[in-house]
């Protein structure tokens, strides 16, 4: 197609050339016929006119080829990335298929695609996205070996084609661009990201001799390791079952893991792993809670390698080289970090791939909500300390605290939804603008079911959809008052209220701590429920101490 084009234009540049100068050269022709009586004279017209149009044509024929060349390397290779393209992909790949017909050379491709791309054009914008699908090829190209080709495929998938190579030398060769990999940071609008990839490998002819084949293999190996994210799939043989991409024996140097997530508090490493079996290495901040819930036919071990631990239920010290086993347990058991702590963790249910993906929507959820209003992040952060000292205060048990970190952290996400225009408004709302607003308890609350789907994020979500509640039954979305709003949701309204007043917003300035407080006790038993209020004047001035005193 693209080569029917370039011959197209190729003809038409040619033909704009040779009409004129035939035309030309004809009416010479005829002038000197009949103005020049001399024969020689007439030879010498006609033969500088041959000349000098042979050179014109010629010069023009170069140019032209040299174009073509260009139409044609420029048809082969990705605007976006720079990458050869699908077209060269399966050029090359023709190549090799041929010569792996006729002289028994085997080789392989790497079918690539990078982990949950779409979160990060939905997140952050399609010229982001294009801005890491360009360091990602670079990072690829990087990669990859003089006599190995990176193409595009589309989208957000790339192929490697690696020449005159067996399986084992392909694993070799796709494990070592995932180590390069983690340790790669790419970097968009001076924000960092960590990309991931899943691949799919097929080897010719092991598992096929055709185009169609190979890459219909290498799809198939692609799926199945995107379902279980950050891994590349190579079949042995063609229709047996797919195996993962490592070696029967292991060892792992010192930091080394198989997979990574967290987010600023927790991180979870994935060390080892079977089909019934996961170990982890867990790293906890200071001032966390750990949740402790027994699942059917469990078996749990945590041990404490660095840190000090806090049982919540009896205030029983946790030091390292102490351990927890977990059994058939019944009800949830809570743990807080007193310092930053480190686990070695060993559970007989597969948990990682829950862990990650719980954490991606919780970070995909609370990025949505910074992306509209820039103060959220350290809103949430504050809401979260003040709201635990009050809950501590009123005697909230572990269950009622965990809850009640969570829904500080997403009270506000239903404001992704919500117009910029709205949000940092200057002025005053009008009706219609403040029925807007009003919406955001309920979408957040949907939010939050529809995408974290552990039933403990039922209350949570409870909580996020009554925190604009009033105790006189005047707050919204469903006109709730008294004991009808749970206590955590009590809390939270206080809380919002105070961070929302001593904080710098669009229409005004913050105000004074003290006007804030007495605020809040002027509208103690209509606003606010009394007991959260008083609750949190104590909470307040804890931490307005505490903060005193880390400033002098």
């Amino acid at each position: 197609m693209h080569q029917e084009q370039n011959e197209s234009i190729m003809k038409k540049e040619f033909y704009k050339l040779w009409l004129p100068v035939t035309s030309i050269g004809v009416i010479i022709i005829l002038i000197s016929a009949f103005t020049i009586s001399h024969q020689l004279l007439l030879i010498a017209a006609l033969t500088c006119y041959v000349g000098f149009s042979s050179w014109v044509i010629y010069s023009h024929y170069c140019t032209f080829s040299q174009t073509k060349e260009k139409l044609t390397e420029q048809s082969r290779e990705d605007q976006l990335t720079g990458l050869k393209n699908r077209r060269y992909l399966e050029d090359r790949l023709n190549e090799l298929l041929a010569k792996c017909k006729r002289d028994g050379k085997s080789f392989g491709l790497v079918f690539y695609d990078i982990d949950n791309f779409k979160e990060y054009n939905d997140l952050y914008g399609h010229t982001t996205g294009d801005k890491l699908l360009q360091q990602m090829a670079e990072f690829l190209l990087n990669t990859t070996r003089e006599h190995e080709t990176i193409a595009r495929y589309g989208g957000d998938e790339f192929i490697l084609l690696i020449p005159d190579s067996n399986r084992g030398e392909i694993q070799t060769t796709a494990k070592r661009i995932h180590r390069d990999l983690e340790a790669e940071t790419f970097v968009v609008n001076n924000k960092n990201y960590h990309l991931k990839l899943s691949g799919g490998v097929a080897v010719c002819p092991e598992d096929g001799s055709e185009m169609d084949e190979l890459l219909e293999a290498a799809d198939n190996n692609l799926k199945l390791s995107k379902s279980k994210g950050n891994r590349v799939y190579n079949s042995n043989e063609k229709n047996r079952e797919l195996t993962q991409l490592y070696p029967p024996l292991v060892i792992n140097e010192k930091d080394d893991y198989l997979e990574k997530t967290g987010k600023e508090n927790i991180q979870f490493y994935l060390l080892a792993k079977n089909s019934s079996l996961e170990i982890i290495k867990q790293n906890i901040a200071a001032n966390n809670v750990i949740r402790l819930w027994g699942e059917g036919g469990n078996f749990e071990f945590y041990y404490l390698m660095e840190g000090e631990l806090i049982q919540s239920e009896n205030n029983k010290a946790i030091y390292p080289g102490s351990s927890i086993t977990v059994q058939n347990l019944t009800d949830e058991v809570y743990f807080k970090t007193k310092t930053d702590c480190t686990f070695l963790y060993i559970t007989t249910i597969p948990v990682f791939e829950d862990h990650q993906k719980q954490i991606r929507e919780l970070l995909s959820l609370s990025r949505k909500a910074e992306k509209r209003d820039w103060q959220t992040a350290m809103h949430c952060l504050r809401l979260q300390k003040l709201s635990r000292y009050t809950g501590e205060i009123l005697e909230l048990n572990e269950e009622q605290l965990f809850a009640l970190d969570y829904a500080s952290a997403l009270h506000d996400i239903g404001k992704a939804e919500i117009p910029a225009e709205i949000l940092n408004k200057p002025g005053k709302l009008d009706e219609e603008e403040w029925k807007i607003i009003k919406q955001h308890p309920n979408i957040g609350r949907d939010s939050i079911l529809d995408r974290l789907k552990r039933p403990f994020f039922k209350k949570v979500a409870a909580i996020v959809h009554q925190h604009h509640e009033r105790h006189d039954g005047k707050g919204y979305p469903r006109g709730l008052s008294g004991n009808n709003i749970l206590v955590e949701a009590q809390i939270l309204s206080i809380v919002d209220a105070y961070d929302a007043m001593t904080s710098d917003r669009p229409y005004r300035k913050a105000l004074d701590r003290c006007i804030a407080l007495k605020e809040l006790q002027d509208k103690k038993g209509t606003q606010f429920a009394p007991h959260a209020v008083e609750a949190f004047l104590k909470a307040e001035k804890e931490t307005y101490r505490d903060l005193s005193f880390e400033n002098e």
